[in-house]
């Protein structure tokens, strides 16, 4: 999916008297750290579906119901481990950007609690994910 945005990227750009490279532009990290986690939960529902619509009841002669047992939940999972790799994402770039500004600054303990604060609000996203993992 990657090679087709940096070509939509280059064809919306072509016009701007700037060129700006695809991986040094905002879209770029804008799909890295959305489209890249997202990718694989699409190729994983893709993976179920199949199993739940052709291979199960038609290869594999089981009942649907069966298979709904096991696909629905692994389809939840995925979906909750996903959006919680995006937001850590987020969370890892604008705390980074921060520590960054406080540091050209010279502010060097606001950039060690800025820090502190990220790694915390890290692990309430891990333990947040975990239990809505759990729940579904």
């Amino acid at each position: 999916l990657e090679p087709a945005m940096a070509k939509v990227y280059d064809w919306l750009t072509a016009n701007k008297g700037e060129k700006v490279v695809w991986r040094s532009s905002k879209m770029y990290f804008l799909f890295r750290d959305i489209f890249e986690p997202m990718e694989g939960l699409l190729l994983l529902c893709v993976a179920c579906r199949m199993v739940d619509g052709v291979i199960g009841p038609l290869l594999l002669q089981l009942p649907p119901a069966s298979l709904a047992r096991f696909t629905h939940p692994l389809l939840s999972v995925s979906l909750v481990v996903a959006s919680a790799f995006v937001l850590l994402n987020w969370q890892r770039r604008f705390f980074a950007e921060l520590a960054f500004k406080q540091e050209m600054e010279g502010q060097t303990m606001q950039q060690q609690r800025l820090e502190a604060v990220g790694h915390v609000m890290a692990v309430a996203t891990v333990i947040i994910a975990i239990i809505l993992g759990l729940q579904s």
